[in-house]
């Protein structure tokens, strides 16, 4: 017998204009509902708001939840098994129970249906530590002498939950810890939307004295919410009693109940109390064999109830969750009798384990707020051929069915990623492969360890094996990873005298693009960290636990991570082949795109030229418009100022930089009377790539160490000329800043096989806006100021020297190098053991003696060829 849908509005899924993704889990093959013969219809309690159409509503708020692939095929049963065109209605099976591991998706799967089916989604009970007689009889607290003042509160939640003053959070967490699973909070478009469900709070004690105690709690939390927002209570408000009502079976069932036609999830059964699941049985039994047609219960206040088969609501489901007994998580009190009882006819299904794609699945998800990899997949040659309608695509799916106001909370960050969707993906499978390899270093049976290479004792074999990477540990590095530290100083910096200082200028908090501009960096530190953190605990010594065994292992998962993007890999034998650095992959700047840089660099300059030259436009666009820059850099990458050695500037003169915004100038081994060029303009100049080849030639002055008479062989002359056949070299340039000299100090290491560039410039505190153009082009530049400055110095030098011989000589030689022309006669000994990173950063204690000057004389130039 077909059911009755008179109350309910048909959707279709999967059909031509509501593609669904699927996957095959026997072929592994991924492809997508969208045709005359794909549809599945879905009856739904949802109607139009806001001048949304639900079928809208619902198609794209199930394909931002979309599950990942593994619960594909069940979301696929799930839509099938509520579709009477697509099952024998007469022989349906209203419930259907999913076993396995946690975090995989079972519930948000089940949550997510129940939303799209019904206004007020499903019917939820936890069932740990729960008779589960309570879905037909549960006891509960009595407020009704307080509605008065639970309608106010309840005022005041929709008010926040629309965006408006809602409750205070003290208030929200005192109804939070009182009020326990009455008290709902859902995520939804990124937003927390919270709910009361008054006549729902449950009875949690076992004696009257423990009954009384929790009534008295709630009474407090309900004056104290009224008395912090200003809500008169009534006198007899505090009148709180214990009831019974009907079960959520019966409510879901029953066409009198506000509850009517929502599904129903119990969530872990397998931790139900003890030796209550048999109260389910012959309900079970019902719900899933076509031959019992009714049961008959008893509700709340000792109501009989009947349930007949055949007047169960189109949208009446119930679906149940547990974790398998073997894994120390289940009871085996629910796999046995449920299975042995029903056998075939109740559908339980057994979920896997999280593979390489869920892992992929749920970070692009987490990155952009829809199912990114699973949309590529599911259309993956349309999207090669077409790659800017993969942003489209994601981009309608991630807004589609929002009001407009709920356009606007849409994370500005989500939207930035769909923008550069290719490379969430890309960064989502790599980061899936470092947390799917790194699962079997937490593994002492795997392969990793075999072979006898690694062994462990029995004190950290057992820690190791306890240490869980599900999919929800995944997405909360990925969220913890996102915070910015503050900047530390050096101690050198570090100024007290300051301290109370109201008269001070208050710091800056972060914008949008800077928190992104090194959010890669900071993932890959952060996942680093976590690692060390975890395969070297803290109390290792405590727990028996040797330290060499610890940082054997680290080592190990160091070399898997850096396989995957994360770390660098130091041997020359190890190619990533085609990997990314997650840093690289992850780090977001507008400025990767040429004309945002062009612009960002004749932003720059303009402000410059300000500070000398009053009268200038306060239009940037009419000072010199940004094509005009564009060209001259064309124009002055063709000349040649290889006859001398020169560098580019920024042009500070307001008559000539509307027709040449860059200048070629002579750079000096003397001329202390010179004036000299404006290290901010150095670094513009420097920031161009066009440019950059040929400033980077002019930078390495030879008469300067040629005139200390040192021998022409010695590696730190060649390094600090440019000449030893490393190819790298290390100087210190002195140019103007503030109306003072400043010595920058650059470190080169030319591109080698599939290893980029390196160019590393240390300096003073720089424009944030500069140091970010810098960084799109290439170039690393230093705050000598910051804690870890040397340590960003080092890790350059140490990836220029993956793969050459002779490390430490070479390394030792760099520091020589520098100290050429940096540092006083006869402090040489004081720094000569110190690491390159350590001298080049040591400003307030190095001074330059022989630096290379930047001087402001034009350079002769032609044009080359």
């Amino acid at each position: 017998m077909k059911p009755k849908e008179k109350d309910h509005k048909k959707i279709v899924l999967g059909a031509s204009n509501t593609p669904l993704p699927v996957w095959d889990p026997q072929t592994g093959a991924t492809g997508a509902l969208s045709g005359p013969d794909s549809g599945i219809t879905l009856y739904t309690t949802r109607e139009d708001q806001n001048g949304i159409p639900v079928a809208e509503h619902i198609y794209a708020d199930l394909m931002r939840n979309l599950p990942s692939r593994s619960m594909l095929p069940h979301l696929m049963h799930e839509l099938m098994e509520r579709d009477p065109n697509r099952v024998d209605w007469d022989k349906h099976s209203f419930l259907c129970g999913y076993m396995g591991p946690p975090s995989i998706g079972k519930s948000y799967m089940i949550k997510t249906l129940g939303r799209l089916t019904h206004p007020r989604g499903n019917l939820y009970l936890n069932c740990k530590d729960i008779d589960m007689g309570t879905i037909f009889c549960e006891t509960v607290f009595d407020t009704s002498g307080a509605n008065r003042e639970k309608a106010a509160i309840d005022a005041k939640l929709l008010q926040g939950n629309q965006g408006g003053q809602g409750l205070s959070e003290s208030s929200l967490q005192m109804l939070r810890n009182s009020l326990g699973d009455a008290y709902v909070e859902e995520q939804r478009d990124g937003k927390t939307l919270v709910s009361i469900d008054w006549n729902g709070i449950q009875v949690k004690g076992k004696t009257p004295e423990e009954q009384n105690y929790q009534k008295q709690v709630i009474r407090e939390a309900i004056s104290q919410v009224c008395q912090n927002e200003g809500i008169v209570m009534n006198a007899d408000a505090g009148q709180i009693g214990i009831t019974t009502r009907d079960g959520i079976a019966i409510r879901a069932a029953d066409p009198n109940s506000a509850d009517y036609g929502r599904p129903i999830l119990l969530d872990e059964l397998n931790r139900a109390k003890p030796g209550t699941l048999q109260k389910l049985y012959e309900f079970f039994a019902m719900l899933s064999d076509p031959k019992v047609d009714k049961l008959q219960v008893v509700g709340g206040e000792n109501r009989p109830f009947t349930f007949y088969r055949k007047d169960l609501p189109v949208s009446y489901r119930m679906n149940f969750t547990g974790n398998p007994a073997g894994r120390a998580m289940g009871s085996a009190d629910m796999d046995r009798p449920l299975i042995s009882r029903f056998g075939v006819e109740l559908d339980i299904r057994t979920v896997p384990d999280p593979a390489l794609h869920d892992y992929a699945d749920r970070l692009s998800q987490t990155l952009t707020g829809v199912p990114l990899t699973q949309i590529y997949y599911s259309a993956r040659p349309f999207f090669d051929a077409h790659p800017e309608k993969l942003v489209e695509t994601a981009r309608n799916f991630r807004l589609a069915g929002l009001t407009e106001a709920e356009k606007k909370n849409v994370p500005e960050e989500e939207m930035l990623n769909i923008a550069i969707a290719p490379r969430i993906i890309q960064l989502s499978e790599q980061l899936a492969e470092y947390f799917s390899n790194i699962k079997h270093v937490f593994n002492p049976e795997s392969q990793l360890y075999r072979g006898g290479k690694v062994s462990l004792g029995q004190e950290y074999e057992s820690y190791l094996q306890g240490v869980e990477i599900d999919l929800r540990l995944v997405t909360k590095i990925i969220e913890k990873a996102s915070v910015v530290p503050p900047r530390m100083l050096q101690p050198a910096m570090v100024d007290y005298s300051g301290a109370f200082n109201k008269a001070a200028v208050p710091t800056e908090g972060l914008d949008l693009e800077e928190r992104l501009a090194d959010r890669g960096r900071r993932l890959e530190s952060y996942l680093l960290q976590w690692m060390h953190q975890v395969i070297v605990p803290a109390d290792a010594q405590t727990r028996g636990i040797k330290a060499d065994e610890c940082q054997k292992v680290l080592r190990l998962a160091k070399t898997i991570a850096a396989h995957s993007g994360v770390g660098e890999i130091r041997l020359k034998e190890s190619a990533r082949g085609g990997i990314e650095r997650i840093g690289d992959l992850y780090d977001y700047n507008k400025l990767n795109q040429p004309e945002e840089r062009i612009k960002a660099l004749r932003d720059l300059m303009v402000e410059d030229l300000r500070k000398t030259n009053a009268g200038l436009s306060d239009d940037n666009e009419k000072v010199i418009p940004a094509a005009d820059v564009s060209r001259a850099v064309k124009q002055l990458a063709a000349i040649d100022i290889s006859s001398s050695p020169a560098i580019f500037v920024a042009n500070d003169n307001a008559k000539t930089f509307g027709q040449n915004p860059f200048a070629a100038v002579l750079t000096s081994e003397s001329g202390a009377a010179e004036k000299l060029a404006a290290r901010d303009g150095f670094l513009q100049a420097l920031s161009v790539p066009e440019l950059r080849e040929k400033t980077l030639k002019g930078l390495w002055d030879k008469s300067v160490i040629d005139s200390l008479g040192l021998e022409a062989n010695d590696e730190a002359v060649k390094l600090a000329t440019k000449t030893s056949a490393s190819g790298l070299g290390v100087t210190t340039l002195l140019t103007s800043h503030n109306g003072k000299d400043e010595a920058v100090h650059v470190f080169h290491a030319p591109a080698e096989g599939e290893r980029p560039e390196r160019v590393v410039v240390v300096g003073g505190a720089a424009d944030k806006r500069l140091k970010a153009l810098l960084k799109s082009s290439g170039v690393t530049y230093v705050d000598s100021n910051d804690i870890t400055a040397a340590t960003t110095v080092n890790d350059a030098v140490e990836d220029a020297l993956v793969g050459k011989a002779d490390k430490d000589r070479l390394r030792q030689g760099l520091t020589a190098a520098f100290l050429l022309r940096n540092g006083k006669a006869g402090e040489e000994m004081d720094h000569a053991a110190k690491t390159p990173g350590e001298v080049m950063t040591a400003s307030s204690t190095i001074t330059p003696v022989a630096p290379t000057r930047a001087t402001k004389r034009a350079a002769p130039a032609r044009q080359a060829g």
